[in-house]
């Protein structure tokens, strides 16, 4: 089960933000799993590599004060979480639409938001929210040749000793691969590998570099939409590829992804 459940806030007074939010809402999410499942909360917590949620940074409108990002009270802002397991989608609805948030109310570090809604479109994918099997995903894929992503947030990669900050095509459907196959049901051959190296390109973008700060170290990721275009005949492998390009919806992209990082949809 896949599920990307969005959550609409209003903050119960101003407050300023020295930092990335996404940090804070790792937070929030942990806290909140740790009310219907315990256990499941350890694991999260203690497990290293990949995880099986993403969290996203609050998103609206902010002033700038003193270098710091303000969020006002009369405004309304909004985040999610998503979950790549049945475990994890269980849990995010009990935490949602069960009695598991005493008044309608999250504290997100010190300051307690009132939550205004909760999307999550059932079925499908509407905005940012939606909840669908993995065979949905499967189901609803096509063999499109052009594939266009939008990275929301600073993304980046991890080679080595460096952080990588390009869309190059193998880190991008790369990781995207390594996350389906640790949790899917049916795996994607790693055949496509070799596929993705020798015939899939970068056709268009438009990209910038962003500093994300995750308080006590930052990093550098590229944000924007860029276009991958599969070179020569189509085949299964085509329709693979198309399958992690929606995947990524879910999974989100590169590094720090749990913290804010690798918001990523597709777009057309």
């Amino acid at each position: 089960m896949l599920g990307s459940f969005v959550v609409r806030v209003r903050p119960m007074k101003s407050v300023c933000y020295q930092y990335c939010t996404g940090r804070l809402l790792h937070g929030l999410f942990l806290h909140l799993m740790e009310r219907v499942n315990p256990s499941l909360a350890g694991e999260l917590h203690d497990t290293k590599g990949q995880k099986p949620f993403t969290v996203s940074p609050l998103f609206g409108h902010f002033l700038t004060d003193s270098g710091a990002k303000k969020a006002l009270e009369e405004e309304e802002y909004w985040f999610r979480f998503t979950a790549l397991t049945e475990e994890c989608c269980e849990a995010l609805v009990r935490v949602f639409y069960g009695e598991a948030i005493p008044n309608a109310t999250v504290m997100i570090e010190e300051t307690p938001f009132l939550i205004t809604a909760t999307d999550l479109a059932v079925g499908g994918r509407r905005g940012w929210s939606g909840l669908l099997s993995y065979d949905d995903l499967i189901s609803t894929a096509n063999g499109e040749p052009e594939i266009t992503l939008c990275f929301q947030t600073p993304t980046t990669f991890r080679q080595g000793k460096i952080n990588y900050v390009l869309p190059d095509p193998n880190l991008v459907f790369g990781s995207l691969l390594r996350k389906w196959n640790a949790y899917a049901p049916k795996k994607i051959p790693q055949e496509i590998k070799n596929f993705i190296f020798e015939r899939v390109g970068v056709s268009q973008y438009r990209l910038s570099s962003r500093l994300y700060d995750l308080g006590d170290h930052s990093l550098i990721g590229f944000q924007g939409k860029c276009k991958y275009t599969v070179l020569g005949d189509q085949n299964e492998m085509t329709r693979y590829l198309n399958i992690l390009a929606d995947f990524a919806f879910f999974a989100g992209l590169g590094q720090k992804t749990t913290m804010g990082m690798g918001q990523v949809r597709r777009l057309g």
